[in-house]
């Protein structure tokens, strides 16, 4: 369930940033107060539910991988299947 909840609130974060800048484009002063309300009301909701520490775990473990490797891109020089790319005429 917190996962559902992470992920509502940085769509009402999105949500927020965009209905925001909208509003600040057309001077609307009332809807940018209220976008700024939506946007930080979902970044409350995302970062309470932990969906963001499961997030930073990944991208941790994706860097350690990517520093044994010694290359930007894991699977690059170890004759992955990707390696070499054939044109299609």
């Amino acid at each position: 369930m917190s996962a559902v909840k992470g992920i509502h609130g940085a769509g009402e974060a999105l949500r927020g940033t965009v209905n925001g800048t909208i509003a600040r484009g057309v001077r609307d002063k009332t809807e940018l107060e209220r976008s700024r309300e939506v946007r930080e009301q979902g970044l409350s909701e995302f970062r309470s539910s932990g969906l963001r520490e499961g997030f930073r775990e990944k991208a941790e473990g994706r860097m350690r991988t990517r520093r044994r490797s010694g290359s930007a891109n894991p699977g690059e020089g170890h004759g992955h299947v990707l390696d070499r790319v054939d044109e299609v005429r």
